[in-house]
């Protein structure tokens, strides 16, 4: 968990310099403070719109477990299940269903149904196949039985999001989440770059062959 928090850190702090497109700002956002609301890497990721608050709310959230892991000498030996399960003894159905949707949200169970804005562009799908008859398994479910697998896959959701607008900026993730078809996607881009005043003519379709290139079939 310090590592994976010290990898994410990182990526915000690459993530603003490559916002600002100012290199010689890169050891400046490296040394602010991850999660602080106020003055941190996160309150400038919020106020750009650079990452959807889902996201963020992740990121805090590891930031105070590695806290919790990184300054408490009675956690040397913490097992995440029991962190987990001592943190939702008391949930509700409904609290323990918003708790595993922020820490979770790239796990995906067979038969369960998401109403939430698409989060994750690849997710980790599970079944209840070895589950016993008459026990419920959900996204809190999995939380609860394997905390690091939802956490690392969680994890490179968010990393995946912060590459997608350092390549192509904050839009990209509307463009792959919420085109339901080709139709809205042309509809979408057409919108976008009627809107962007693009210096350069050929820059929507450099674009278009760019994105194609690294994904082909899209």
């Amino acid at each position: 968990m310090i590592k994976l928090h010290a990898l994410i850190e990182c990526a915000v702090a690459e993530q603003l310099t490559q916002t600002f497109q100012r290199k010689e700002l890169a050891d400046v956002f490296s040394r602010f403070e991850l999660s602080n609301t106020k003055t941190g890497k996160l309150a400038l990721i919020r106020a750009l719109n650079l990452l959807r608050g889902r996201h963020v709310q992740f990121i805090r959230n590891l930031s105070e477990l590695r806290n919790a892991l990184a300054h408490k000498v009675q956690n040397v030996n913490v097992s995440l299940v029991k962190y987990f399960r001592d943190r939702t003894r008391n949930h509700k159905p409904n609290e323990l269903r918003k708790f595993a949707d922020q820490w979770a949200f790239a796990i995906k169970v067979e038969g369960e149904e998401y109403s939430d804005q698409p989060m994750a562009r690849f997710s980790a799908v599970m079944t209840a196949k070895e589950i016993p008859d008459g026990v419920s398994f959900d996204r809190a479910r999995a939380l609860l039985v394997v905390p690091k697998t939802a956490i690392w896959f969680t994890a490179l959701t968010v990393l995946d999001a912060i590459s997608l607008c350092n390549r192509y900026g904050p839009q990209m993730w509307s463009f792959l989440m919420e085109c339901e078809d080709q139709r809205d996607c042309e509809d979408w881009v057409h919108n976008l770059f009627a809107r962007a005043k693009v210096g350069d003519p050929g820059l929507p379709e450099q674009m278009a062959r760019e994105y194609e290139r690294l994904i082909p079939g899209v």
